[in-house]
């Protein structure tokens, strides 16, 4: 009998199947309000990624040069560098969160495209093994605390989404670095592409697929 995540207590009980990462990672953008019900992106997008340049900044004071001065002025112009930046990384985490999908070679190879030819813009401000750590960290942490602010349990979090994210982060990170190091030449422009949310299914379809993280919520521990 396969598995599902309980919403309440975050044990793994039996009976329904367990969801994959790429099911698991957009039910909790979902979650958080970083998509809406079409798939794009929300003021909370916005919100995110200024707190995670805050935080970096204030962690790595030093990087702060590879960034633009505006950087974290939410007021400043929408075609000033710092918010062109904030968007550039909003849409690599977007991109994660829409395409990382190990069990599907064409998604994970469009990915692997997109985070080379993203390396690749910045290859000048070439980042080291403890650069893209901290990048990890540090959204790993701000996610967390997102999802906190959504009433999400933490329970969930730690058994569920954590494990999903970091595994998608860790991936971005390691073909970015490869990338860099590489010089890879690539002539694609990175792809973009809307979360694709959780459709309304049938009651068998809905059983596999969307009760083992969403529905759990309402099982009792």
């Amino acid at each position: 009998m396969d598995t599902f995540y309980c919403r309440e207590c975050g044990n793994v009980k039996r009976g329904w199947k367990v969801p994959d990462d790429n099911s698991v990672i957009r039910l909790f953008a979902s979650e958080i309000g970083l998509v809406d019900a079409a798939g794009q992106p929300t003021a909370v997008g916005n919100a995110l990624v200024l707190d995670f340049y805050g935080r970096l900044l204030s962690a790595a004071p030093y990087l702060a040069q590879k960034f633009p001065a505006d950087l974290l002025d939410a007021n400043a112009s929408l075609n000033g560098r710092g918010a062109k930046q904030r968007d550039k990384l909003l849409a690599a985490v977007l991109a994660v969160m829409t395409m990382f999908n190990p069990g599907d070679d064409q998604r994970m190879s469009r990915l692997t495209q997109t985070l080379e030819a993203m390396a690749l813009r910045h290859a000048q401000h070439r980042a080291t093994i403890e650069e893209y750590g901290a990048v990890v960290s540090v959204l790993l942490s701000v996610l967390q605390d997102f999802a906190r602010t959504s009433n999400v349990p933490e329970s969930i979090w730690e058994s569920a989404y954590e494990p999903a994210l970091r595994r998608a982060l860790t991936f971005a990170s390691g073909r970015m670095m490869a990338a860099e190091s590489l010089g890879l030449a690539e002539d694609s422009e990175p792809i973009t592409e809307v979360i694709e949310l959780p459709q309304q299914q049938q009651p068998e379809q809905q059983q596999s697929d969307e009760q083992p993280v969403a529905a759990a919520r309402h099982e009792q521990g």
